[in-house]
């Protein structure tokens, strides 16, 4: 899928706010408290957002397009890590006892992205004050962390077919956004082996594949090759 150009209109301030829905159910008069202290920013596909031990004052949720997070080593190779999708907080849960905390990983735009910039040290104040937002930021963070569960199974105890059949039940959406050889860097496989795994759930009947789509037909057999 090819990148949105800034001209196509992206998300405003009131519409991000009301995608990520750890806000959107807020009641409304915590919800316009919280728009004075709050701002977005749309970035194209392929810059970064922040640089592994960037230091930053806010905190961020994405709300439009996708983003990539990885490290780079000392030799300049690029690790992968995950896949941040719209609704999910980007910031990490590192230290809140100071105003700028530093960035664990690097974070790339991979298409064109919108981003929600809260003020960290406003937003903790306010919190508070609302302890009903405080719940909703738990939520938000602890859903961030089972991203990081999930790279621990992926690069520490799923085999090829696993990571596969993972990713196709709980990440299908990238299969149609994403060329082949980019899951399989993903995925740190080859491939060939993907399109090996993916041919033998076919013949299965486990997926339907077609063009840009992975249709998942039996996922009661999927999720047995990872569990």
């Amino acid at each position: 899928m090819p990148a949105k150009s800034l001209s196509e209109n992206p998300p405003t301030l009131k519409q991000c706010m009301q995608q990520v829905t750890y806000f959107s159910s807020l009641p409304e008069k915590l919800y316009k408290q919280l728009l004075n202290f709050t701002t977005t920013k749309t970035i194209p596909s392929g810059s970064i957002l922040m640089y592994e031990n960037d230091e930053v004052d806010n905190i961020y949720f994405l709300c439009s397009g996708m983003l990539k997070v990885y490290k780079v080593d000392r030799f300049d190779h690029e690790t992968f890590l995950y896949h941040l999708m719209p609704g999910i907080v980007i910031s990490e849960l590192t230290d809140f006892s100071n105003d700028a905390v530093r960035c664990f990983s690097n974070i790339e735009a991979i298409e064109q992205s919108t981003i929600l910039v809260i003020q960290k040290a406003k937003l903790l104040k306010f919190c508070q004050l609302h302890p009903e937002l405080s719940h909703q930021l738990l939520v938000a963070f602890s859903q961030k962390s089972k991203l990081m569960q999930c790279l621990i199974n992926r690069e520490l105890v799923y085999d090829g077919a696993a990571k596969v059949a993972y990713t196709l039940l709980y990440e299908n959406e990238i299969f149609s956004r994403m060329k082949k050889q980019e899951i399989a860097y993903m995925l740190n496989i080859q491939p060939a082996t993907l399109s090996r795994i993916l041919k033998k759930f076919e013949r299965k009947g486990i997926i339907e594949m077609q063009t840009r789509t992975v249709t998942v037909m039996k996922s009661d057999e999927l999720e047995s090759v990872f569990l």
